[in-house]
């Protein structure tokens, strides 16, 4: 985005990465804003495709009458893996919120969050029961729509709140003591490995009450 030192990457979902430009290693502002999305499942292929990567190259183009994204792979020997991408154009939703006005927040480093996830088993949602004085991280299943499932909790991990760097706990606007909040299980492993690999030493979770929108924030104190 020209004019701004940041650039977004927002999934379908709540989940959304915010890079500084001095995350890269070089970065050229475009004339304009970009706003496209691509599939899934073909940026996963070639993520997982190459090895020995030294260096990932991404760049906007047109090819014929198509628009691309080019992602060009650099090995440890020099060569040069070239694929293109066609991408559309869109319109990108976000959930409004202002981490501001939260009324709860906790902060923990990614790689204790890491490992405290680590033991609960891959479920479709991971879900925070959060109250004065501690947390309660469990795996959530949905029910089935056959019926075979009826869902609900399948683990449970209860954290102490002065075990957190910060936990404040503002309550829910119905006067309950409890407040808890499911998001899925894949965005936030994916989010705790971006952390990792950013080297990012705090992770804040903006919340306000049951059913409204999740905040993660890496090094919220340092935007």
């Amino acid at each position: 985005h020209r004019g701004r030192r940041h650039t977004c990457s927002s999934s379908l979902g709540p989940l959304r990465f915010r890079c500084a430009t001095d995350f890269f290693a070089s970065f050229g502002a475009p004339k304009q804003t970009i706003k496209c999305k691509a599939y899934v499942k073909s940026c996963n292929h070639l993520f997982r495709s190459y090895k020995h990567v030294q260096e990932l190259r991404l760049s906007f183009g047109v090819e014929g009458v198509s628009h691309v994204a080019v992602f060009e792979f650099v090995n440890e020997l020099g060569f040069v893996v070239r694929q293109s991408l066609a991408i559309e154009e869109c319109v990108v939703f976000t959930a409004v919120f202002d981490r501001e006005a939260a009324p709860s927040v906790l902060t923990v480093r990614p790689k204790e969050l890491s490992r405290l996830v680590e033991p609960i088993p891959s479920a479709g949602e991971l879900s925070l029961l959060c109250y004065d004085g501690a947390v309660q991280f469990g795996s959530f299943e949905a029910p089935s729509t056959d019926g075979s499932s009826a869902g609900g909790l399948a683990s449970l991990v209860t954290i102490l709140s002065n075990e957190f760097d910060d936990y404040v706990f503002g309550g829910a606007d119905d006067g309950s003591d409890r407040v808890r909040v499911n998001f899925a299980m894949k965005e936030f492993k994916a989010f705790l490995g971006f952390c990792d690999a950013a080297q990012r030493e705090q992770l804040s979770i903006f919340f306000s009450v049951s059913g409204a929108p999740v905040q993660f924030a890496a090094d919220a104190g340092a935007d």
